[in-house]
């Protein structure tokens, strides 16, 4: 990518190239030319926001450098859920990337979600985290994929990865805690 030097991809030509990318590489490294042509509208970055985990991002001098996983990878190692939601979609998985948290922390979760036949509505995705106590310590309550690929859109067989970052706050106490979707 891209396939000329001006960026004039259609939608469905990025994601036919990044569904062939993404069989043939384990690992995808996304470096946007700031101010350019290239991909005006962000087309191959939030195809990756929704298909691939982002394992890491940096920048430099004002380039920005992000590694992604795609989604049919990550999922070797994420933690099997298996939930089917009205009929509609599945959670296959999740990705926590520390357990072991502090006050002031920002811990990100990640859900691997599969349309199961095209779906019907918008869904809202909520992910609550619960204190020792049972109080609610942190949450997210959005459309999938930061808000920006509602559940309506989704077609069949689809796998979405969805990311949250939940802050830990800096009084919460010590234990045990729990999350919800």
């Amino acid at each position: 990518l891209p396939r000329a030097a001006r960026f004039a991809a259609t939608q469905a030509e990025v994601d036919a190239d990044l569904n062939r990318l993404t069989t043939k590489y384990g690992r995808i490294w996304l470096q946007p030319a700031p101010f350019s042509t290239w991909d005006p509208d962000g087309l191959v970055e939030t195809w990756l926001n929704r298909h691939a985990r982002q394992l890491d991002s940096a920048e430099f001098r004002g380039l920005r450098l992000a590694l992604y996983l795609p989604a049919a990878r990550a999922l070797r190692d994420a933690k099997p859920v298996d939930a089917t939601l009205g009929g509609e979609m599945r959670l296959l998985a999740f990705d926590l990337a520390s357990a072991d948290v502090k006050p002031g922390m920002t811990v990100r979760l990640v859900l691997y979600w599969k349309a199961l036949e095209r779906v019907s509505r918008d869904y809202t995705v909520f992910v609550h985290l619960y204190a020792p106590d049972g109080q609610l310590s942190s949450q997210h309550d959005r459309a999938p994929v930061r808000g920006t690929y509602p559940t309506s859109v989704w077609t069949a067989d689809q796998v979405v990865v969805d990311s949250f970052d939940l802050r830990i706050p800096d009084d919460a106490p010590g234990g045990a805690y729990w999350l919800a979707v």
